[in-house]
């Protein structure tokens, strides 16, 4: 029954995730989210809200989990901070999953990347 505990390992996930992420990345896209999202500074928004609005302007990534890469760069840019507070998505193929709300912010912290050589 325990043979299975490296199945349960943050460390590899968070590895996992993050690699996930950089495959689907798409900058352009994330810097024409940010770009927009200033004109709705103070509102609460939900990821897919943002989809909606950005997908509404004709604007797509290459691949459907790029939308989670744009969320995600978006809050580690300061753009975007949680409130807490959680809707159920309105997609048909998110099946009423909960997704956070978040605050748009008028911050954009600078990010630095590492790469190890």
């Amino acid at each position: 029954m325990l043979d299975n505990l490296d199945l349960f390992d943050l460390a590899r996930g968070r590895r996992a995730r993050d690699e996930g992420m950089a495959k689907v990345q798409d900058e352009t896209l994330t810097e024409y989210a940010d770009r927009m999202l200033e004109a709705f500074v103070g509102y609460r928004w939900t990821g897919e809200d943002v989809r909606a609005y950005i997908e509404g302007m004709g604007y797509s990534p290459g691949h459907p989990n790029a939308w989670g890469a744009v969320i995600n760069a978006l809050v580690r840019r300061g753009r975007l901070e949680k409130t807490g507070e959680y809707r159920q998505m309105r997609r048909v193929s998110s099946h009423a999953r909960v997704n956070p709300v978040y605050f748009i912010t008028q911050a954009r912290r600078t990010i630095i990347r590492w790469v190890a050589t």
